[in-house]
């Protein structure tokens, strides 16, 4: 799975997934800081990336489009290995996240 990370996204869980073998990117680095949320989703859709995001206000911008490439949806107060673990688990389960918003570690709001 390759994802893309916005800038909220903690270092230690960008860090944690590329240790496990994720393709993993941080917005900031391949766009520039504080791109804003449709900036990432051009870059996503280009590039074959799937969004890392705890930004809600860009779960709602995509919530009204098929046509993105999935948004995974993360609670960043959450410990690190449940998210790395519910990330693994979402990619060895879902073959494609076009479309869909998966929230990790779990189902919260």
């Amino acid at each position: 799975m390759r994802i893309v990370a916005d800038e909220h996204i903690p270092d230690r869980f960008v860090t944690a997934l590329q240790s496990e073998g994720f393709d993993v990117v941080r917005a900031k680095d391949v766009l520039y800081e504080s791109a804003p949320d449709s900036a990432i989703l051009d870059y996503a859709v280009e590039n074959g990336y799937v969004v890392l995001s705890e930004d809600e206000d860009f779960r709602k911008e995509v919530t009204d489009q098929s046509d993105h490439p999935g948004v995974i949806a993360c609670n960043t107060r959450a410990k690190t290995g449940e998210v790395v673990s519910a990330i693994r688990s979402i990619e060895r389960y879902a073959e494609d996240l076009s479309g869909s918003v998966v929230h990790v570690p779990g189902n919260w709001d």
